[in-house]
């Protein structure tokens, strides 16, 4: 029963893709803060292999308290899966060094204002 709760659409969010500098676009969902998002924003990276929805019930705890959370799936996995995996040559470092780059990028780009946290 706990698994089919984490498939359910998020509520209070919005899907978004997620453009890295090699091309590669990442599946992520956006969190509004209540209060316009006036205590920050909140980068959930997620651990290796986990699904970003793991985190959901968390962003949405986060939103409710005044934060902007961006959750997402790094490449190859989840919404950021491609079609055919074999045909990619993502590389494990690719997470951190492209990914949570354009993660970062995104953020910045929404409220430079506001402190970031991960």
């Amino acid at each position: 029963m706990h698994d089919n709760v984490l498939h359910l659409k998020p509520i209070g969010c919005e899907e978004i893709t997620i453009p890295c500098k090699d091309g590669v676009v990442l599946g992520g969902h956006l969190w509004r803060g209540t209060d316009n998002g006036c205590c920050g924003q909140v980068i959930i990276n997620p651990a290796t292999g986990v699904l970003a929805r793991y985190y959901h019930r968390y962003a949405q705890f986060l939103a409710g308290r005044g934060f902007d959370v961006l959750t997402y799936d790094y490449r190859g996995i989840g919404a950021s899966r491609p079609a055919d995996l074999k045909a990619c040559d993502y590389l494990w470092r690719d997470w951190g060094e492209k990914d949570f780059d354009a993660a970062v990028r995104l953020m910045h780009e929404e409220r430079r204002q506001r402190p970031l946290l991960v």
